[in-house]
């Protein structure tokens, strides 16, 4: 198909819009859960190794100067944030399995949340690859003595470059 659009934006209230999902390692995979991108390696009081990616469509950034990448989250339980979870760029992923394509890890600040209410957004500079095709995505890995969970409520991919920052995001009612 054709390449998205910038701005290129995906929540997930209802599905995986544009983004598809890959599981590498274990039987949990990433799923729609309370109007998030959910993923976790904790199922049935037990931690599980995985690795599962949640991949963006194509997208240029071949006509731009600038480009950053703003994901709204929140992440709790995990052993490394910065380890368990990246963001990971590829210019030669189409489908499929993306152990097989290059992927270059963009530097994120995360931070660990203390409820489930309280998202928090971070912001990286894609400049480093304008005028490529590419697909942005979400690695999570987890093992069988922690496993994090990670729900993301957007990405929003746009021109301008982005400064590394922190911020808070709405709230929502858990249930």
């Amino acid at each position: 198909g054709s390449d998205a659009d910038l701005p290129y934006y995906q929540d997930f209230t209802s599905s995986f819009g544009t983004y598809t999902t890959y599981d590498v390692l274990g039987d949990q995979s990433w799923e729609i859960d309370y109007s998030t991108a959910k993923m976790t390696g904790y199922a049935n009081s037990t931690n599980y190794a995985n690795e599962d990616w949640l991949i963006s469509a194509k997208f240029s950034l071949e006509n731009v100067s600038s480009a950053s990448l703003t994901m709204t989250y929140i992440a709790r339980y995990f052993n490394n944030l910065d380890i368990d979870i990246t963001l990971q760029v590829s210019s030669d992923y189409t489908t499929g399995d993306p152990t097989l394509a290059s992927w270059t890890q963009v530097p994120a600040t995360w931070i660990s949340g203390s409820n489930w209410n309280d998202f928090v957004s971070t912001t990286v500079d894609l400049s480093q690859f304008v005028g490529q095709k590419i697909c942005v995505a979400v690695k999570y890995v987890s093992d069988d003595v922690k496993a994090g969970t990670i729900e993301v409520q957007s990405i929003l991919i746009q021109e301008g470059s982005g400064q590394i920052e922190i911020g808070r995001a709405s709230c929502r009612e858990r249930v």
